[in-house]
């Protein structure tokens, strides 16, 4: 069945705490009794949640490959919720709604000064054709800490309008994750198809968010950004990223951030992403924020509306702080940039994407700098020396900077 109420909520209003059982159901795959600190699903517990309630804080759950539909909540417990058979690329684990995809979420609500892990999943709350008048979050953060690394969150949407119906639900932002007063780190994980009002796959307030080597695929808003929105205070922090076909109606295409955070998009590739506002959106009225750009490429950048269109949008009256640095844009628009109190960036522009291709260290020349940057990055997921987009940096990117050696270069 469906439960709109969190189950953590439901107890909390009950017993004002969470009291963890220290005695499991027994009977499994695994023995009957299992070893302290290690809790198995479903060899030791019929569910992630049976498991999650046993638990004590600093224990694993070990959860077999499968698919599980639960809305499931940790309050006051440190935990680390993991299929290690699963990754972002290959999931073996699904977490759907309790009821099945296109029931009330969020499937993982994480409270109360809880410090949670989870890896190896993938999270599910919608299909295509999905009504998305519905809270369909996949995680939730109030409070608390999150880890994610190697999870995949595909198809998830929150109070998504429907313009052709005018059907909107309950107000949620973030499909995939919603982060409250909170602090998450994202490590090497995919955002797929992800729709929210603000937001569409991250939204994160008054929180401190760090996201590194993932991919942001087909993500939507409505008004704020298409991929990830943060505000309020707090930091930002974007590494090695990839954001393709992102949009927003009203607002930045795939990121934005404004209030009083320090930000930092570090080797980020923007590519093919459309808005009626800036692809990346960093603004601030303080002058003590910092925000600073290096080393990101903005590729193919459109307007819905097709009009003149930025790229960038960076609006910082802290001049000594914030800093944009050795960035690219090819097939931008008329005006790829725009800096308002900010006192010059670095930036390349090229007419178009063909123009000195595989200069990865973007300044206008093949030279011996741009293999060493392909080693410096060599196994790694960067999406800038990533050349034929595999995921990672080996050989085949390294040919295709020597085959493309002698293109247009020069500018």
């Amino acid at each position: 069945m469906n439960l709109t109420t969190p189950r953590c909520a439901i107890a909390l209003s009950a017993l004002f705490i969470c009291m963890p059982s220290l005695a499991g159901p027994g009977g499994g795959g695994y023995g009957s009794t299992p070893s302290w600190g290690t809790r198995y699903v479903p060899g030791d517990y019929p569910t992630i949640q049976s498991a999650i309630d046993a638990a004590a804080s600093g224990d694993i759950i070990e959860v077999a490959s499968g698919t599980y539909e639960e809305n499931l909540s940790v309050c006051d417990k440190s935990l680390t919720i993991r299929c290690l058979e699963g990754s972002a690329e290959a999931p073996m684990a699904y977490l759907h709604q309790a009821g099945g995809i296109g029931g009330n979420g969020p499937i993982l609500f994480v409270v109360d000064s809880s410090n949670v892990t989870v890896q190896g999943f993938q999270f599910q709350s919608a299909t295509d054709s999905t009504t998305p008048a519905f809270d369909g979050r996949a995680i939730a953060v109030t409070g608390a800490s999150l880890t994610v690394n190697d999870c995949s969150f595909h198809i998830v949407k929150t109070s998504w309008i429907d313009v052709s119906t005018i059907v909107m639900g309950p107000v949620h932002f973030g499909a995939a994750i919603n982060a409250d007063s909170s602090t998450v780190k994202v490590n090497d994980s995919s955002f797929n198809y992800c729709k929210a009002p603000q937001g569409g796959a991250i939204y994160s307030n008054n929180s401190e968010l760090e996201v590194g080597n993932s991919t942001f695929y087909e993500c939507g808003d409505m008004y704020q950004a298409g991929a990830i929105c943060s505000t309020g205070s707090g930091s930002v922090s974007l590494t090695q990223c990839l954001f393709e076909y992102c949009e927003s109606v009203y607002g930045s295409a795939a990121v934005s951030i404004y209030g009083q955070l320090d930000a930092q998009i570090h080797r980020c590739v923007f590519d093919s992403n459309e808005s009626d506002d800036s692809v990346v959106k960093m603004v601030t009225s303080t002058d003590w924020v910092k925000h600073t750009l290096t080393q990101n490429y903005f590729r193919d950048c459109g307007d819905i509306f097709d009009t003149p269109y930025k790229a960038l949008t960076m609006n910082s009256i802290s001049t000594p702080l914030s800093t944009a640095s050795k960035n690219l844009f090819s097939d931008s628009g008329y005006t790829p940039a725009k800096l308002l109190g900010l006192g010059g960036g670095d930036f390349v522009v090229w007419e178009t994407s063909s123009d000195c291709v595989s200069d990865v260290n973007f300044d206008g020349y093949h030279s011996v700098a741009d293999l060493l940057d392909i080693l410096t990055y060599w196994s790694e997921c960067d999406p800038i020396c990533d050349l034929n987009k595999s995921g990672v940096v080996d050989f085949d990117d390294l040919m295709e900077l020597v085959t493309n050696f002698d293109s247009n270069c020069g500018h």
